[in-house]
């Protein structure tokens, strides 16, 4: 069967009207039901900083050439470098007459980059933590949360997550790694309520973007929500929350979405198979199962689902 056939599966096969309600039919396993595999654990930690602390530093000479010198070391990913220079700076104290302590947060957040790019996820939480009683800001925040997810502490990663969301709703990778904590935990429905308050926020975004574009103005969200990368991560995590929630049809339309961001991953094509398999509508399974075996030949949950029904067919 060719991909684009495989992508037209929605019109050749009409859940029933009841497709989203009725268990009846349904596998009786709940990690399958719940989607537990191993991808619910991939959290984004790829955009861990973006650099906009400018506006700290104001007419501070040191603190400006600090943060420039590195965010040079950032962009050429000399972390270990960078970790020496920081830490041969003396730390003068945390405050000066009421005014932020630039410098000393400038240094704390850079060794906090250097200690999470390294690995050393302890000594980055501390070096946050640090930074954080100089200055509150929402990238820090989600810096934090990252280091409480690597250190396995996801309780205290949604607190700062959420913190996030809260003082810029664009943030997506806040929202989505909000999403991932909670579908690991089987918290279904506070996942499910995060991807609809994103996808509004998408939504109204996309409306602000085609307005934009009858203007003539130029769209000036630098932190774009309908970027090419945050919709393809969108539409892959929603087909997720709309499968845990069991709403199969929508996950559907869903993951069509997401196949045409990326056709060669192979996680999706999975996820798609397993969206016929919670129906016993194996014979769709079946060669969308061999798809993700096709473009990732050691995928191990695709290979066992595929040979139980080929087992099983009749």
């Amino acid at each position: 069967m060719q991909e684009k056939d495989l992508l037209n599966y929605e019109q050749s096969y009409q859940p029933d009207d009841d497709f989203n309600d009725k268990e009846t039919n349904l596998i009786e396993n709940d990690n399958f039901k719940n989607n537990n595999d191993n991808n619910v654990n991939n959290f984004i930690d790829e955009e861990m900083i973006e650099p906009e602390l400018m506006f700290i530093c104001k007419e501070d000479k040191e603190a400006t050439s600090l943060l420039k010198k590195c965010a040079k070391f950032f962009n050429e990913e000399n972390f270990t470098t960078m970790k020496e220079y920081l830490n041969e700076i003396i730390d003068n104290n945390s405050s000066m007459e009421g005014k932020i302590n630039a410098k000393s947060f400038i240094k704390f957040f850079y060794l906090g980059v250097c200690n999470f790019k390294l690995k050393s996820y302890q000594e980055a939480l501390n070096n946050f933590l640090e930074a954080h009683k100089i200055y509150q800001h929402y990238q820090l925040n989600y810096n934090i949360a990252l280091c409480y997810i690597k250190l396995g502490n996801l309780e205290n990663a949604v607190f700062y997550l959420e913190d996030v969301t809260k003082k810029n709703k664009h943030f997506f990778f806040a929202y989505y790694n909000l999403i991932k904590i909670y579908l690991k935990k089987n918290n279904i429905n506070d996942a499910f309520l995060i991807y609809r308050d994103f996808s509004d926020i998408i939504k109204k975004e996309k409306e602000k973007e085609k307005l934009s574009q009858q203007s003539g103005l130029p769209n000036q969200n630098r932190l774009s929500v309908t970027s090419f990368n945050t919709l393809k991560l969108f539409y892959k995590i929603g087909a997720e929350c709309l499968f845990a929630k069991q709403l199969y049809q929508e996950c559907v339309y869903t993951l069509l979405e997401a196949l045409k961001f990326n056709s060669e991953d192979a996680e999706l094509w999975f996820l798609y198979a397993k969206v016929f398999v919670m129906k016993k509508n194996f014979e769709y399974a079946i060669p969308l199962l061999k798809k993700a075996l096709e473009i990732e030949p050691d995928y191990e949950e695709a290979y066992k689902l595929l040979k139980f029904l080929e087992e099983n067919k009749d």
